[in-house]
């Protein structure tokens, strides 16, 4: 994890509590004094604060901070301990780290950016930046904190081509040598003999095509995947090694575990890991051709955070830039970084530092642009910042731009699914993402939001059958988790979620936490021949407002639910795509709809494009969409 202090600018400081974290002088501050850590410790701090409130899993903290070393979970105990006594999180109070048992960890106070503390003048003066290296220094740190939209990392398709996206795998990229027996345990030769087979026909399947190694050679390719399989005790551990053959450098190592009833599975689960981390760094590569190991480390670092949205990823984007401006796609990828966490929730227009990022970002991308018109990360910035300016045509024009770049669709994926949501093409972003899996069958991410698609369409079986691949080949993936959560809240028949949701609880041996008494109550009231929609404002205070909007209205309180929607502010806010689920048509229905989204720009654009929302083929709509749309945009003329 890069924690490399700016020079002259300010530290990323946080505030937990009444201690001020500094993550780059490796301290924490509080009343009984400093306390000075060693850097992994941090890093599990940083992580849990990243994800504040939700649980983080122990093998998530393991594999993010101890990546490719032993001993993790020990480890990660240790750490644990360290952190609570630095923050004085002792006695069994657990008023800041909760354990939450045979799951994880969960930090319980909410981080907040502290007040900048200018770094001590250096005895003998560091070189001096240029302005543009010291406007970055000072302005990355604030967007580290922020969710950054770059799932786009994780995906491959040929968007809106009209082809179809069946690549023919691509030669040359990676070489598989043979997966050793440690200990030379005769019952592990059909799992090692599996492995290399399984890795391969997975490589090839997400358009890589592997080159075989043999004793006489070794084939010429950017990348050599070997491995090793071990017995230990009940279990089976399977290692996979990715080198750098120009430097023998390690770029991943993954280790997974399997008990003796699903070791003949390990060779399926190591091969959907390689082939997301050999997609996803090609991908990459193929924009920012770099140039050393420590470019390829960065990469890596991007790659293995990507899925998480981790403060880490904006890191390694900075280091790719600020290391070396010349390298073709960085500036680029920086701008739509920056573009992306000065738009985020968090970036009103009044705040200073967001405004301040989406400035940057504009400039950088700006330059970008004037030397190559059709950059894709510079195009994919333009395109986050219309997106929070709220010019919903602009941002169309940007993403399409960078979509037809026949080099570059496979990381438009997410945005461009972003967008067909926000403007209700359900059914079309649902296409889109499987034209992906066609070319990338293993993306766990793409898969699962599919399926989430497919529920929201009301095709709940497709839905199931999504879900049920990741699970096979990806257990434990944290989305899939999500998602199946939100799947039985807004789809199961409630007496059965509810079900499951008390057993889930009981099976953990505790309290059930706030996310839970919010959907415990919401699936009460669901069943109650009159709802107490009040209880359920109630409880559910802190959830996010799109689950409240569709909560409210599936209860029948269309009017808590449209005054939940005057949260939303103008421009980027995603919660949009609660407008668009089947089970959202009396919200729709209602008079306050239209002039709704007229308010918030979409009728202009579908108006203008005549690309309606999926709803508007529905056949029992009030009144023809643009019928709607035409009194609503009147109205809004006559009121400006």
């Amino acid at each position: 994890m890069n924690k490399a202090g700016p020079h002259g600018g300010t530290l990323c400081t946080l505030m937990i509590g009444p201690f001020r974290v500094e993550p780059t002088a490796l301290t924490i501050a509080g009343p009984a004094g400093t306390v000075t850590l060693e850097p992994k410790v941090m890093d599990v701090l940083l992580v849990l604060a990243a994800r504040r409130g939700e649980v983080v899993l122990r093998q998530e903290l393991i594999e993010a901070v101890w990546a490719v070393e032993h001993g993790g979970d020990e480890s990660l105990t240790r750490a644990i301990s360290i952190l609570r006594k630095a923050l004085g999180d002792v006695h069994g109070q657990r008023t800041l780290i909760e354990t939450v048992p045979r799951r994880g960890y969960r930090l319980l106070l909410e981080p907040q950016p502290a007040a900048p503390v200018p770094l001590a003048v250096p005895d003998a003066p560091s070189p001096a930046l240029p302005p543009q290296k010291r406007l970055l220094h000072r302005i990355w740190p604030l967007a580290a904190g922020s969710t950054l939209a770059l799932a786009f990392l994780m995906g491959s398709t040929a968007w809106m081509s009209g082809e179809k996206n069946v690549l023919e795998p691509l030669p040359g990229v990676v070489s598989v040598g043979e997966f050793t027996i440690a200990g030379d345990d005769p019952s592990l030769r059909d799992i090692a003999d599996a492995l290399p087979i399984a890795v391969s026909t997975g490589l090839s399947g997400n358009g890589l095509r592997p080159m075989a190694e043999s004793a006489e050679a070794r084939p010429d390719a950017q990348y050599r995947l070997t491995g090793s399989i071990s017995r230990r005790g009940s279990a089976v551990r399977a290692d996979l090694h990715l080198t750098d053959p120009a430097s023998d450098y390690v770029v991943w190592s993954l280790g997974m575990v399997a008990h003796e009833e699903k070791a003949v599975r390990l060779p399926e689960f190591t091969a959907v890991k390689a082939a997301q981390m050999l997609r996803c760094l090609h991908d990459l590569r193929t924009q920012i051709p770099v140039r050393n190991t420590e470019g390829l480390i960065l990469l890596r670092e991007i790659c293995e955070n990507a899925r998480s949205k981790s403060l880490e990823t904006s890191s390694a984007i900075r280091a790719l830039y600020v290391n070396d401006p010349s390298l073709p796609g960085a500036k680029g990828l920086s701008a739509f970084a920056m573009a992306a966490a000065g738009s985020s929730e968090g970036g009103e227009a009044e705040n200073p530092a967001a405004r301040q990022l989406r400035e940057e970002s504009q400039r950088l991308a700006e330059e970008v642009l004037s030397e190559d018109p059709h950059n894709l990360f510079a195009s994919l910035a333009m395109a986050a910042l219309e997106a929070h300016n709220g010019d919903w045509l602009a941002e169309e024009a940007w993403l399409l731009r960078a979509a037809r770049q026949a080099d570059a669709r496979n990381l438009v994926t997410s945005d461009m699914v972003a967008f067909l949501r926000r403007t209700g093409r359900v059914e079309e972003a649902s296409f889109g993402l499987r034209d992906t899996l066609r070319s990338h069958p293993s993306s766990s991410v793409w898969r699962t939001r599919r399926g989430w698609l497919e529920a929201s369409m009301g095709n709940l079986a497709e839905a199931r059958r999504e879900f049920d691949i990741v699970e096979r080949g990806d257990p434990g993936f944290e989305e899939l988790a999500q998602r199946t959560d939100q799947f039985a809240l807004f789809h199961e028949e409630p007496a059965i979620a509810l079900e499951k949701k008390r057993a889930a609880i009981a099976a953990a041996g505790r309290p059930p936490d706030n996310r839970e008494r919010c959907q415990i109550a919401f699936l009460e009231e669901k069943l109650a021949s009159e709802p107490d929609v009040a209880r359920v404002d109630s409880v559910c205070v802190r959830t996010q407002i799109d689950w409240r909007i569709r909560m409210f209205t599936q209860l029948g309180d269309l009017d808590r639910a449209f005054a939940e929607v005057r949260s939303f502010r103008k421009g980027r806010s995603y919660h949009e795509i609660v407008f668009f689920y089947p089970d959202m048509a009396p919200f729709r229905n209602d008079a306050r709809f239209w002039p709704l989204v007229a308010d918030m720009g979409l009728v202009n654009y579908w108006r203008e494009t005549n690309r309606w929302p999926d709803f508007c083929r529905e056949p029992d709509l009030p009144q023809p969409c643009r019928v709607g749309a035409d009194l609503a945009l009147r109205a809004h003329a006559s009121n400006l």
